[in-house]
């Protein structure tokens, strides 16, 4: 049972805590072109039909088309959820948290695997791969936890001992 709470509750692995704490960032989509890796206001390509992908034609609230998705030439509404770009775009950002790396190593890890031929389409597959082939980890961790106040960026002051 999930219980309505301004508190959540951070683990730490290992016997030092950081300055501050990164927690994932979220699927950075663009609602004027409908791209990948930036947000409407700092957008520089021609806006787009959020349901039938057509440029600077119309609005979305006023498109008798049909759903059309220029990511993948399918009958879907670019914005939506399914697509398999933003589907995508959600394996790069939960493997990058997962493994601690930048958002462009997670792209190329993925893509890599994907073009390979591994069959890893999917962060759950990647994980249990990746898992697999880091077996021994680098240092025995020690779980720390903390509870913070929800609402804002986490920052933890060192305390002196």
């Amino acid at each position: 049972m999930r219980n309505s709470s301004n508190m959540i509750l951070l683990t730490f692995f290992g016997s030092t805590l950081s300055d501050r704490v990164h927690i994932g960032s979220i699927n950075l989509r663009c609602f004027s072109c409908y791209g990948y890796g930036h947000g409407k206001s700092s957008c520089k390509e021609a806006s787009r039909c959020g349901n039938c992908s057509a440029l600077n034609s119309h609005s979305e609230d006023h498109c008798n088309v049909v759903a059309y998705c220029f990511h993948y030439h399918d009958a879907h509404q670019v914005r939506s959820r399914q697509c398999p770009r933003y589907r995508l775009e959600q394996d790069i950002l939960q493997l990058a948290n997962s493994q601690f790396i930048s958002l462009g190593s997670a792209r190329r890890k993925l893509l890599y695997r994907q073009k390979d031929g591994t069959g890893a389409t999917s962060y759950a597959s990647l994980a249990a791969r990746s898992s697999a082939e880091s077996a021994s980890p680098k240092t025995t961790p020690s779980a720390t936890s903390r509870s913070v106040g929800a609402g804002g960026p986490v920052h933890f002051v060192r305390r002196a001992s």
